[in-house]
C-alpha cells in the first residue's frame, strides 16, 4: 500500500493549468458527474432517513399501542370488581368459619373424632384461603393481564368453588352437631338408666 500511495499524487496548479483542454474538459465532466451523484447520494440518505424515521415512529407507536393495550389487561373492570359474586365469596367465606367456630369447645366427641374434625376445618381453611388469593388476583390491578371476560370466567370458578365449600361445610357441620346431640341425649339416658337402677 506505501508503494501504491507514492505513485498516487495529488495534482498541482502547475499541472493543472499544464494539461490539455480536452483533458480539462474532461475533468470538469467528471466533476459535474460527482457533484450530481453527490446529490443523488444526499437524497437517497434523506429517504432512507426519513423511511427509518417513519419505520420507527409506525413501530414504536405500535409498541406504545401494545404497551396501553397491555396495560389495561392489568387494570380491573369496576363491573368485575363490582360484580355480587365477590361479596357472595366474602359473605360465604366468613360464614363458613363461623360454621367451624361453633363446633369448638365441644368436648363430648371422643378424641378421634374431634381430631378428624379439626382435619376437615384446617383443610377447608387452607382452600378457602387459595380462593381469596386466587380472588385477590383476578378484582386487584395490576395482578394479572386478562380481558374482561377472562377475569369474569375466573371470578365464575372462585364462586363455585367457594359455593361447593360452602356447601359441604353447612352439611358437614349440621351433621357433627346432630352427633353432639345425639352422644348427649345418650349420655343423659346412661345417667337417668343409674338413677334409676341406684334408687331402685
Amino acid at each position: 500500500m506505501v508503494c501504491c500511495s507514492s505513485a498516487i499524487q495529488a495534482q498541482t496548479f502547475a499541472e493543472w493549468f499544464k494539461q490539455t483542454s480536452t483533458q480539462k474538459k474532461y475533468l470538469l465532466q467528471q466533476i459535474a458527474a460527482l457533484q450530481v451523484y453527490t446529490g443523488f447520494l444526499e437524497k437517497g440518505y434523506g429517504i432512507a432517513k426519513s423511511g427509518l424515521g417513519t419505520i420507527k415512529n409506525i413501530t414504536g407507536g405500535e409498541f406504545d399501542l401494545h404497551l396501553l393495550y397491555i396495560s389495561s389487561l392489568k387494570q380491573v373492570n369496576p363491573v368485575i370488581r363490582n360484580d355480587k359474586r365477590v361479596g357472595g365469596i366474602l359473605s360465604m367465606q366468613t360464614e363458613l368459619q363461623k360454621r367451624f367456630n361453633e363446633l369448638e369447645g365441644l368436648n363430648v366427641l371422643p378424641a378421634d373424632n374431634q381430631a378428624y374434625i379439626n382435619s376437615v376445618k384446617q383443610t377447608i381453611t387452607v382452600l378457602c384461603l387459595k380462593d381469596l388469593d386466587e380472588l385477590e388476583l383476578v378484582i386487584t390491578s395490576g395482578k394479572l393481564e386478562m380481558k374482561d371476560d377472562e377475569r369474569l370466567q375466573r371470578l365464575g370458578k372462585v364462586y363455585e368453588s367457594t359455593l361447593d365449600k360452602y356447601a359441604f361445610t353447612q352439611q358437614f357441620t349440621t351433621d357433627v352437631i346432630l352427633l353432639v346431640i345425639q352422644v348427649r341425649q345418650q349420655q343423659n339416658d346412661t345417667q337417668l338408666v343409674r338413677r334409676y337402677y341406684e334408687n331402685n
